[in-house]
């Protein structure tokens, strides 16, 4: 893969966790701040970026837990949705001042988050583009407890999934 434009990195110390950013472009450009899917991390938009036509100020973090970003020890799992959300906010405080609005895209998992988010934070928002976030498949309220009962057995048996040794391998 040819590399078009060089990344930065950056951390910040977000609600007690070191956060990891990449950041691609002019920080004068107009921003877009990119949020990665389940399994990636900030580098998986390399392409993307690449492929921008016009300068942007890209920022894209590692999520909690994935790449160079601290997972925390707040949930079970570390990973409960509502803490993503929680993240997104206080990266996009210490970014701009609240009063500006800002660009967000996400793919997959970050296109659930950044959707979500824009409908909690509507006023923080200058456009959302989702790739891929299609968020659960539809049920009925009465499939929730066996959907809830399902991921609590899988906690308890220790669930994990499945590492690879090689990139071959995947």
């Amino acid at each position: 893969m040819d590399i078009k434009r060089v990344s930065r990195s950056k951390e910040f110390s977000l609600l007690n966790r070191r956060v990891y950013v990449r950041e691609w472009g002019d920080p004068g450009a107009p921003m877009i701040v990119m949020i990665h899917g389940w399994m990636d991390t900030s580098a998986t938009f390399q392409f993307l970026v690449d492929a921008l036509e016009k300068d942007w100020h890209v920022v894209a973090p590692d999520l909690r837990g994935f790449g160079r970003t601290e997972l925390g020890r707040e949930s079970v799992t570390g990973y409960w949705f509502h803490d993503y959300l929680a993240d997104l906010d206080a990266l996009l405080d210490a970014l701009a001042p609240a009063t500006e609005q800002i660009n967000l895209l996400g793919h997959s998992l970050g296109g659930n988050i950044v959707c979500v988010y824009a409908g909690v934070r509507p006023q923080r928002i200058r456009r959302v583009i989702s790739l891929d976030g299609f968020g659960v498949p539809r049920g009925t309220p009465e499939q929730a407890p066996v959907k809830a009962a399902k991921w609590l057995d899988a906690l308890r048996v220790g669930e994990v999934m499945r590492p690879y040794s090689t990139l071959e391998a995947v």
